[in-house]
């Protein structure tokens, strides 16, 4: 479950101060499901979804809806250039690995 007067990633309280902006709140969104597809997500995905919400709302809306803060330290781990170096990384792998 999901500590929301906390960073919703890491969970924890450091000297860095909380952030909400709703364009960072889409990004992460937006990307935190590809880097769990991905398998790269440094957190439990599912903590995100407590016994209120459910698979159907959507994660800005349970962003939204709880206030959602994060450290910029935490949000910068799941950017959109990070995504793409990610997802560019499982590719060669995979490309690497068909090779064999």
């Amino acid at each position: 479950m999901t500590d929301w007067k906390k960073c919703f990633i890491c969970q924890q309280s450091k000297n860095e101060p909380l952030r909400s902006t709703k364009e960072c709140l889409e990004t992460l969104s937006r990307n935190i499901p590809e880097f769990n597809e991905c398998g790269i997500l440094h957190f439990d995905y599912n903590r995100l979804y407590d016994r209120v919400s459910n698979d159907t709302l959507s994660l800005l809306t349970i962003f939204m809806n709880n206030n959602a803060c994060y450290h910029n330290q935490c949000s910068s781990k799941y950017s959109n250039s990070k995504l793409q170096r990610a997802k560019l990384s499982i590719q060669k792998r995979a490309a690497s690995a068909s090779k064999n």
